[in-house]
């Protein structure tokens, strides 16, 4: 295939802009993995369960000692929403599993997905992470 000078320069652009998009996707979701790990660890969640559509609403809380808080159901946990929504919307649909016809994720996801994440970005031939 053949590129005209301007051709093969809108081609490096373009290839320059997706470099640049998938960065800042990565360190989206990584900054998204890292709050909503923080969050859950300083309001004593264990788990959480999503919404089945969008994997971005919080509809079900799992506290350490078994309790579960639901969502939705008109009371002050409501609000959560309203902070934790782009949260966990940015948050890489690959650590919610599917149990029982609900998508679940818990601290140990969570942190799993945040190692990855940095393993990702050390370069090859370099000592592991963690």
């Amino acid at each position: 295939m053949v590129f005209s000078d301007a051709g093969e320069r809108a081609r490096a652009a373009l290839a320059s802009h997706l470099t640049v998009r998938n960065l800042v996707e990565r360190q989206t979701e990584l900054a998204a993995l890292r709050t909503l790990y923080e969050v859950m660890c300083s309001n004593g969640w264990v788990a959480i369960h999503v919404d089945i559509e969008e994997c971005s609403a919080i509809e079900t809380l799992a506290l350490a000692d078994g309790e579960r808080c639901y969502l939705g159901a008109d009371n002050d946990l409501d609000a959560i929403n309203d902070v934790m929504f782009e949260v966990v919307g940015n948050c890489p649909r690959r650590i919610f599993r599917y149990l029982d016809g609900q998508y679940w994720a818990d601290r140990a996801d969570v942190r799993a997905a945040i190692n990855s994440a940095l393993r990702a970005q050390v370069p090859a031939g370099w000592p592991p992470i963690g």
